[in-house]
């Protein structure tokens, strides 16, 4: 690995590091024995009965350790406050850190941490079910008296599951499959999942028996729209839109599902002859119809606080910090609406490096999608690969292909054209005036079905594949990158991280002597 792709490497972890969840709650936290102080908000902890902890994500577990530190849970300076602490965590296989529970429990607590589903496999099990029903059971038990910490991260709609009357466990995980494969957004999947869900879309928060439910995220969801993030089960407004759910079915999956639309339907029915009174959902997911005095009444009763803890910006920030102190001027943005198809994002992203000066570069924060065949969707399985590892291999190809086209070894066609730039850039790169490194990969320590965060590449990589343009092209069509990256030693693998902020990219060029 050249110097280059080392220093690309070193910032994209120090972005991945300054949202490790167990940093991240520790910095925002502060106890003195009796308040909790979030962000300079202080939160009277001596009085409540109990303290329950729920939560379900990819960050919750490491979430939950910087907590346990904070409040100095299992030490001598809190035996009182332990003895009070009991809930429910569900957390992916693997997500716990070394020394936070024994036989799944936080020691001298009630508090469980459950690992609800397989590491890598980031869809509902009937564990994550289970462990659901464990978590209202906890918040529906509580007494007003009580405190809720709810913690919530990226990977949460999986891990907190609890279908309404009408749809399986089954049915819901295959119309999350169906929307991913035809490219659906976080925010089309979140309209879905809380219309089709108990605890979504504020469901949580209405079956919580406590005034204070104060709600830790970090954050998936670029822009971080509270209602998407894990598709909002303590964000009671705005609540869940049949209509917009039932639009991106109609969109994405048209004529499919068919009892699930006719529950969205119905639905939406119900909704239009209870306007202008309907305030809320019930625990069924069916609309629930109340005064607006009685409404008011309810949430004046409550204390309902969020915090983003994190976000795809703070990792961004550490990074591009990371590429300073290594001495490269760099362009820094968090992309809030998406980047759109991976292999396109990609070559966007290779072009505006290819203009840069050497001793510069670009880190980029967000999350595009792959769209699979529609015609081929049950064979992907067999496939491996992800958005970053998609998005890295389109790279790669574009640089080959020019590559390609100097050395008169194919005739340019309109739909791979190249600019005049890229040209340049790969003209360069190619007789050893440059060099250039490109990383790109989830802070979550996943991407797609494989079991790595992503990949990289740099000029030694091109050199290397000069005469593999051809079955470059063939994993990018077949969506099965990862074994192209395996075999060449340029995946990312990090193991869990303990956070999931969407995708970190690292561009870096440099002249060489």
């Amino acid at each position: 690995m050249g110097s280059l792709a080392q220093d690309a490497l070193n910032i994209w972890h120090a972005g991945v590091d300054a949202v490790r969840a167990e940093r991240v709650m520790q910095a925002a936290c502060k106890w003195d024995g009796r308040f909790l102080t979030i962000r300079e908000n202080r939160y009277d902890l001596g009085d409540a009965r109990r303290i329950v902890i729920v939560g379900a994500g990819k960050a919750c577990a490491g979430m939950l350790h910087g907590l346990v530190d904070v409040l100095k849970i299992n030490t001598n300076a809190a035996p009182d406050l332990s003895k009070r602490i009991g809930g429910w965590i569900n957390v992916p296989e693997g997500s716990i850190p070394q020394g936070l529970v024994i036989d799944r429990r936080v020691p001298c607590t009630e508090l469980t941490v459950f690992e609800a589903r397989p590491a890598g496999i980031n869809a509902p099990t009937q564990r994550s079910v289970a462990g659901t029903q464990e978590i209202l059971r906890w918040v529906e038990g509580c007494e007003p008296d009580d405190v809720v910490l709810f913690l919530l991260s990226g990977g949460g709609s999986a891990l907190l599951c609890a279908p309404i009357e009408g749809i399986d466990l089954e049915t819901k995980a295959q119309i999350t499959a169906a929307l991913s494969l035809r490219g659906a957004t976080i925010q089309e999947l979140n309209a879905v999942r809380r219309c089709l869900s108990k605890v979504k879309g504020g469901g949580l928060s209405r079956q919580c028996q406590a005034k204070t439910l104060i709600t830790l995220m970090i954050s998936d969801v670029l822009g971080d729209p509270l209602e998407s993030i894990g598709s909002g089960p303590t964000i009671e407004n705005p609540p869940p839109d049949p209509v917009l759910a039932l639009s991106v079915l109609d969109r994405l999956l048209p004529g499919e599902f068919g009892a699930v639309r006719k529950l969205l339907e119905d639905r939406i029915r119900v909704e239009d002859r209870a306007k202008p009174d309907a305030v809320g959902v019930n625990n069924e997911g069916y609309l629930e119809v109340a005064s607006e005095a009685e409404e008011s009444r309810r949430f004046a009763q409550k204390l309902r606080p969020v915090y983003v803890l994190a976000n795809n910006q703070t990792a961004v920030t550490a990074a591009a910090q990371r590429a300073a102190q290594l001495g490269y001027r760099v362009e820094s943005e968090s992309n809030i609406a998406g980047d759109g198809l991976a292999d396109r994002f990609g070559k966007t992203l290779l072009e505006r490096l290819a203009i840069k000066p050497v001793g510069s570069g670009i880190v980029s924060g967000g999350e595009p999608t792959v769209v699979l065949p529609a015609s081929d969707p049950v064979k992907t399985t067999s496939r491996r690969g992800g958005r970053n590892l998609h998005l890295i291999l389109s790279v790669g190809y574009s640089i080959l292909r020019t590559i390609q086209k100097e050395s008169g070894q194919r005739n340019e066609s309109a739909t791979e054209a190249t600019s005049e730039a890229l040209d340049r850039f790969a003209e360069r790169i190619l007789s050893g005036q440059s060099d250039f490194a490109i990383v790109s990969g989830g802070t979550d320590g996943e991407d797609g079905n494989t079991p790595c965060a992503g990949a990289w590449i740099d000029r030694d990589w091109l050199l290397s594949h000069g005469s593999k343009v051809a079955e470059v092209r063939a994993a990018l069509d077949q969506f099965d990158s990862y074994g192209i990256f395996k075999d060449s030693g340029h995946i990312l693998e990090t193991g869990p991280t303990h956070t999931n902020v969407c995708d970190l990219r690292i561009g870096l060029i440099k002249g060489l002597p």
